[in-house]
């Protein structure tokens, strides 16, 4: 009958080493980073609400083709 030892596992698993990970290591940036990507989302929304709002008068009339297509379906 073998023995097997208990410290083995612990010893494989090494419990007495600790890896310390800064938590903010991956959220660090530079102002002028933060400043870009805050431009670029600020950008990007007046893209969006620019666009919706220039479609926005087209609409009703897109409903009234839309109904004039159904009627020439049936």
């Amino acid at each position: 009958m073998a023995k097997t030892s208990h410290g083995s596992t612990q010893d494989r698993l090494q419990p007495n080493k600790r890896v310390t990970v800064d938590a903010d290591q991956h959220t660090k940036t530079r102002p002028s980073q933060m400043m870009a990507e805050l431009c670029q989302e600020l950008v990007l929304e007046a893209v969006v609400l620019a666009v919706t709002l220039h479609f926005i008068p087209l609409f009703p009339l897109f409903l009234v083709l839309q109904q004039s297509f159904a009627f020439f379906r049936t």
